[in-house]
């Protein structure tokens, strides 16, 4: 990761967090974005995750969103700005109303030229965390229903928080630790309402099932188990293997090109200040 320039930078607090503690943190964060961590620990596209150890908070991730190309960098800056801090404000709402997400430091800005050039999200390391995705495929048959039955209930909760992730898969959920401690983590299709949205969870569960199928974690089979736990856990009612059912179809069989329309039309005010119900 290139270092920015840290006095230039504009910094970003969580939500819920305290302004005089976080001024007095700055320092710190601007110290982190000053030093080179090396290689990414995860890179796609324009995203980076990187790793840092502080003595003072353990150890740090810090997510870089790029954008390379002059026409990126104006439309990050005008149109689709409220949609870049999106990810980074979302998170903060959620982890703000209980939610279990890494633990926000704070974000940063960088400009060139009055354009945004990248933003830095910076965040706790969760220790020894694997996805669902790994963690489904080593269970063998006597954990697998206590384990779904867990799983069920985290999302259930997650939902009943407001949360719609938008892009939810078993990629998304980490799980930590011999108490299999769960979080939710990359907010950026993600919207805030202000109660359980059930049509939403829906979708969010079919895809979770449907990228354990495409990982090959599971079977399909083994896929409709974790539904029907997830089904019981839910509000009464709220949620219908029939709803969970031509979501998971539509993300299996569709071109990949309809599933970014259908996202992005059901998504189109997510961005914007007045979808995060803070």
């Amino acid at each position: 990761m290139r270092p920015p320039e840290t006095g230039s930078l504009k910094w970003l607090r969580p939500t819920g967090s305290n302004a005089d503690d976080f001024a007095a943190s700055r320092p710190l964060f601007e110290q982190w974005l000053g030093r080179s961590p090396g290689n990414a620990v995860y890179s796609v596209n324009t995203r980076s995750i990187y790793r840092l150890d502080d003595d003072t908070t353990g150890p740090v991730a810090i997510k870089e969103l790029r954008f390379e190309s002059a026409s990126g960098r104006l439309r990050a800056t005008t149109i689709r700005r409220h949609r870049v801090l999106c990810e980074f404000r979302a998170q903060g709402a959620f982890r703000a109303r209980g939610g279990n997400t890494p633990q926000l430091f704070g974000a940063a800005l960088e400009f060139s030229r009055g354009l945004i050039t990248r933003v830095f999200i910076l965040m706790s390391w969760i220790e020894d965390a694997r996805t669902m995705s790994i963690d489904v495929r080593d269970l063998n048959d006597d954990e697998r229903d206590p384990a779904f039955e867990r799983y069920a209930h985290f999302l259930v909760r997650s939902a009943q928080r407001g949360l719609v992730h938008g892009r939810h898969s078993s990629e998304n959920i980490l799980v930590s630790g011999g108490a299999r401690d769960f979080y939710v983590i990359d907010f950026s299709h993600a919207q805030l309402y202000r109660t359980y949205h059930a049509p939403g969870f829906a979708r969010d569960v079919a895809r979770i099932g449907a990228r354990l199928v495409i990982e090959e974690s599971c079977s399909t089979d083994t896929v409709w188990s974790l539904f029907s736990h997830v089904i019981r856990a839910a509000p009464r009612a709220s949620v219908s293997e029939a709803a969970i059912r031509e979501e998971f179809d539509h993300v299996l069989n569709d071109s990949k090109k309809r599933q970014k329309f259908s996202r992005q039309t059901r998504t189109l005010w997510r961005g914007w200040p007045f979808r995060l119900h803070q």
